[in-house]
């Protein structure tokens, strides 16, 4: 039985209490992991302590895994894409993509077919890349198939969705229309005094700006190190919405992540690789826009 109720409610109680004790604090999942594994534990004590033989067996199927913890509640958890990454040139590949599939149910990794320079005048430098995509991994269940690095990726769709689901936000992003400013206008003090926004807002461009519903994205690529006694970056590629007013423009709730970059460098003579998904989403609001629904 994989719901969770065949668990007591303070049980389960307490593993909604994980799940939003992670996200209100930025805890990993590794964190919750151990916290997982102290509350199993302590039921389990707390059944020896007082011999109750129920207690002791609900004890031992408590799951320690994350994952397994937002399947019985029935949250959306992870709610990430995850694309198969070539070690070699960083190209990025759908993992069903990636398998070679065989008779009797057995399949092998296909080779990274990207071809770094297609048009180029010597022959040897046409060729594919050809990195392995993906290892062999043998556990309890048998043999299978996973990826050597892993791109995360966030439908932007989604993001944007989650966002005008806010109460609020969409009153938030329409207050630049009127706007009080004390400078003169040959000043420029925000980015709705630039020739950016202004060309943007023309009537060439069907005063894109001026409709509602039409907000204008800033792209940003960060790099960082998660570690602090160990050289490894990884990459954040996320969004800020411009229409918002600065002073909650760049709050981390007001921030679109798209993806994270595996390490352990920097990826910047491939990075075009990781914005694909991404260009192809933006295309797609461009030309007919998301249709997403507001509680507002």
């Amino acid at each position: 039985m994989e719901s969770s109720q065949r668990f007591p409610m303070p049980i389960r109680h307490f593993f909604l209490f994980a799940i939003f004790l992670q996200f209100a604090h930025s805890l990993s999942n590794a964190a919750i992991t151990s916290l997982l594994r102290f509350f199993k534990f302590f039921i389990k004590a707390l059944g020896v302590a007082f011999q109750c033989e129920p207690l002791v067996h609900a004890a031992d199927t408590l799951p320690i895994v994350l994952g397994t913890v937002h399947k019985m509640l029935g949250t959306s958890g992870d709610t990430f894409e995850k694309y198969v990454v070539c070690r070699k040139c960083h190209s990025v590949y759908h993992f069903e993509d990636c398998i070679n599939r065989r008779g009797f149910g057995g399949s092998t990794s296909k080779l990274c077919h990207h071809i770094a320079y297609p048009n180029h005048p010597q022959p040897s430098r046409r060729t594919s890349c050809d990195t392995l995509l993906l290892k062999t991994v043998r556990n309890k269940h048998g043999v299978s198939l996973q990826p050597f690095k892993v791109y995360p990726y966030r439908s932007v769709r989604d993001s944007i969705a989650s966002l005008v689901g806010r109460p609020g936000f969409l009153e938030e992003c329409e207050k630049w229309h009127v706007r009080s400013t004390r400078v003169p206008s040959s000043y420029m003090g925000d980015i709705y005094d630039g020739c950016i926004w202004r060309n943007f807002n023309s009537s060439s461009m069907l005063e894109f700006l001026g409709s509602p519903f039409c907000y204008l994205l800033t792209l940003n690529v960060d790099w960082f190190q998660p570690f602090e006694r160990d050289v490894y970056s990884l990459g954040a590629i996320y969004l800020t919405i411009q229409n918002l007013p600065r002073n909650i423009r760049y709050k981390p709730e007001n921030i679109i992540l798209v993806g994270i970059m595996p390490g352990p460098k920097e990826a910047s003579c491939n990075i075009n690789s990781y914005l694909g998904p991404l260009v192809l989403e933006l295309q797609e609001a461009w030309n007919s826009g998301f249709c997403v629904k507001s509680s507002q």
